[in-house]
């Protein structure tokens, strides 16, 4: 195909017809299992696309240092089964984008499943309010990483001296984990917190 027949190929679907195509992802998840599971975990990330060239939604992000898309990817933590890959530009996702796709994906699932139980995992920067509120809503479990803040560094410091205490040359690394309540600034309320 020429370079212009293919550029046509790519604008000719609609927004409409992309959902579509993003839903039928998650079905064809869905039917890809001979019953329905009773618990599932989604493990959500996004990862940097390089382009090469003026691509519309293209975005320079420091972050990789390019020039790239940013797509979502959401598997099945425990069959590594695909669940939706969204292009979208090259930036970090909002917490409003988050839970919009969150949103989508939760509802396609238990449209299929209605009893299955969700465990959502993902990083730092999925750990936002708005999605914190629609996993809550949606009855869905989280795993979610959190950045360390001055706060959350006072907090861990007693446990980071006794940590730092048991070290020897026979043992280099020792880890604890501690859960403590806390409420970041954005956050509505209190939540569990496990710190490493």
């Amino acid at each position: 195909m020429s370079q212009p027949t293919l550029s046509r190929l790519e604008n000719l679907p609609d927004w409409r017809a992309l959902a579509r195509i993003g839903l039928g992802q998650i079905d064809l998840y869905c039917r890809s299992f001979a019953r329905p599971p009773r618990r599932i975990v989604l493990d959500i990330d996004d990862t940097d696309d390089p382009v090469h060239g003026q691509q519309e939604l293209a975005l320079f992000n420091a972050h990789y240092d390019c020039t790239c898309f940013q797509p979502i990817h959401i598997f099945d933590g425990l069959s590594g089964k695909p669940v939706l890959s969204l292009l979208r530009p090259g930036k970090r996702p909002s917490g409003e984008e988050v839970a919009n796709v969150l949103r989508h994906v939760i509802r396609r699932i238990r449209k299929h499943w209605p009893k299955v139980r969700i465990l959502v995992r993902g990083d730092s920067h999925y750990c936002s309010e708005p999605a914190l509120e629609l996993l809550e809503a949606m009855r869905c479990d989280y795993i979610l990483g959190f950045a360390i803040n001055s706060k959350l560094l006072e907090i861990a410091a007693p446990w980071r001296e006794n940590c730092d205490m048991r070290r020897s040359k026979m043992k280099p690394t020792v880890r604890r984990f501690h859960q403590l309540p806390y409420r970041a600034r954005q956050w509505r309320r209190l939540r569990k917190l496990i710190a490493r």
